[in-house]
């Protein structure tokens, strides 16, 4: 349903190139089932602040700013943790689906892979671009988020949420084939 655009299903490690960084890391910016997925959680936030949509308010152009923080928080550290870093620190950007083993092998391999990644050279490394990604833009994003959710607190939240997201869409990647897979059964 979703696309998985940063996922290798090949057994075989090959690194990508600069560019090749560049183009999965455009491809999934601009993805329109990510937007809306950002779009309503943009909307379901104004229930999880007392003063409204991410604390900017509780008016039609508060949903939008929420949503516009939202997006730019994704894109810095979509831009620096899944291109400019991997490139500038040999690591890889993609997800690599492991495909066998037990549900509980699987599933702490695919969140293990927050915190571990192929380098240029195949070995497995210390994600350190990725996250690097993550703390820019929880520290950039004091610069235009409502004064009350700005901070090490909320900069903390927001690292984590990213992290977590990251975490779910890992899980995704590694199990969804197999779903589908029995629903093709089924169906």
């Amino acid at each position: 349903m979703i696309p998985a655009f940063n996922v290798n299903y090949l057994k075989t490690f090959r690194p990508l190139t600069p560019r090749q960084k560049f183009d999965e890391w455009a491809r999934g910016v601009y993805d329109p089932y990510g937007l809306a997925v950002y779009a309503f959680e943009s909307g379901t936030l104004e229930y999880s602040h007392a003063d409204g949509f991410c604390g900017y308010g509780k008016e039609g152009e508060d949903y939008w700013k929420c949503f516009g923080s939202m997006e730019l928080d994704t894109n810095i550290s979509s831009f620096f943790g899944d291109f400019l870093f991997p490139v500038a620190m040999h690591q890889d950007p993609r997800y690599f689906r492991l495909g066998q083993g037990s549900i509980g092998t699987r599933l702490f391999y695919a969140v293990s892979r927050v915190f571990v990644t192929h380098s240029d050279s195949g070995r497995w490394v210390f994600y350190s671009s990725a996250l690097a990604g993550t703390v820019l833009a929880a520290a950039a994003s004091n610069l235009y988020y409502p004064r009350q959710d700005r901070g090490f607190g909320p900069s903390l939240d927001r690292a984590g949420i990213d992290l977590g997201d990251t975490a779910l869409f890992n899980v995704a990647a590694e199990f969804w084939p197999d779903i589908k897979h029995r629903l093709y059964l089924i169906f």
